[in-house]
């Protein structure tokens, strides 16, 4: 039978000692490295950059109207012969729009197996209710379609930092974050400048 002697213990005593202790900290880091490397072997990372370019230049094009509107602000109130009050409602109704938006999308979102059909219902619908916006002559009917553009295009514009969200690694998702932030206001800009040209 194996004696353990004083001289045994002290020495399992230092070995405990010097194995490193990891912190909380650094074991979510460890694990959130390992659900990386198991995401980067389920998908391919020249798929999701695609993705991303083709999300960014989406979100610049479904924001070009809400700077078209102003730049043609002569021309809409000229051709529907409307005062300033019914220009803003024209202008403002969009909102509405996004807001009540806002509030059906968290819930259908909260349904994983209704996010791809969601999303491609809402932007067929967004895109023929900007096609209809352009193509009436009726101060209401147009009132009507802006505030369906804001209700159906909101959809897209909650779904879009989820997927960088979701898609990106840690070191990406800041960045892509801020670039999907950015491509409102550009959006924005590109449509009044084109519109302002155009008219």
């Amino acid at each position: 039978m194996t004696h353990m002697t004083a001289r045994d213990g002290e020495d399992d005593a230092l070995v405990q000692k010097a194995k490193p202790k990891l912190s909380p900290k650094t074991k979510a880091e460890q694990e959130l490295a390992m659900v990386e490397q198991e995401f980067k072997k389920e998908y391919s990372q020249k798929v999701i950059y695609f993705c991303f370019v083709l999300i960014f230049f989406s979100n610049i094009l479904i924001n070009i109207d809400h700077g078209a509107l102003p730049g043609c602000s002569l021309q809409i109130k000229k051709k529907l012969d409307i005062d300033n009050f019914k220009y803003g409602l024209l202008g403002s109704v969009v909102f509405g729009g996004l807001t009540l938006g806002s509030a059906t999308g968290t819930v259908l979102f909260s349904k994983g197996s209704w996010i791809k059909p969601t999303l491609i219902i809402t932007i067929f619908i967004n895109a023929t209710c900007c096609f209809l916006f352009t193509q009436s002559s009726n101060f209401y009917i147009m009132a009507f379609m802006r505030g369906l553009i804001g209700y159906f295009q909101i959809f897209i514009c909650i779904y879009m930092p989820v997927w960088a969200d979701q898609f990106g690694n840690e070191q990406q998702k800041s960045i892509w974050l801020t670039f999907l932030l950015l491509a409102a206001p550009v959006g924005n800009v590109i449509g009044f400048t084109l519109t302002y040209y155009m008219t």
